[in-house]
């Protein structure tokens, strides 16, 4: 028997563990590679959530939508895009009737959709499947909400009870956002 209290020392930081059992499990938690890649997506959606400037820090604001912009020309290409009347696209006569039907309110956050702008506008009318299309969702009725068209490709194909609880600041796993697939 050995005279040590930890005769299991970790070959890459050095820390000692009583059971070879403990320190592969160390090993596994602080050295594998899933670790590192959990240690650099961490670093990057904190870059990135760095890199988000505050409202005060974006100058352009539209006048029509209040939608604010980093650059002038961010600016007039969304002037372009969602409000320009010459080559503006109009929301179309199903699309008026479909958002009617469902009180021009988006089904995911409740906001008002708005109507004097077009489809393409991020706070625009979309039709939303509760059920994707890739995943077999037709268009009946039953399936099709009424949604901003931003909040539509936030969705994409999340399971629908998991976006809601992501909308309300909860944590979601990937296996309850996407159910279907097999790890």
């Amino acid at each position: 028997m050995t005279t040590e209290t930890q005769p299991y020392p970790c070959s890459d930081c050095g820390r000692s563990f009583l059971t070879g059992r403990a320190l592969a499990s160390h090993r596994q938690m602080k050295h594998s590679v899933a670790a590192r890649h959990r240690a650099i997506v961490k670093e990057v959606e904190q870059q990135r959530a760095a890199a988000v400037p505050p409202e005060a820090a974006r100058p352009y604001a539209c006048a029509e939508c209040g939608a604010r912009f980093l650059t002038q020309s961010g600016l007039e290409n969304h002037g372009r895009q969602a409000h320009a009347g010459r080559g503006r696209r109009p929301i179309s006569v199903g699309l008026v009737a479909f958002a009617e039907r469902h009180g021009w309110k988006c089904h995911w956050c409740g906001e008002p959709v708005r109507y004097d702008v077009n489809d393409r506008h991020g706070l625009g009318p979309s039709r939303e499947h509760l059920v994707p299309a890739s995943q077999g969702g037709g268009r009946r009725a039953d399936n099709l909400v009424l949604a901003h068209k931003r909040c539509n490709q936030r969705r994409g194909t999340i399971d629908p009870e998991a976006f809601r609880r992501l909308l309300a600041g909860e944590a979601v796993t990937a296996a309850e956002m996407w159910p279907e697939r097999k790890s």
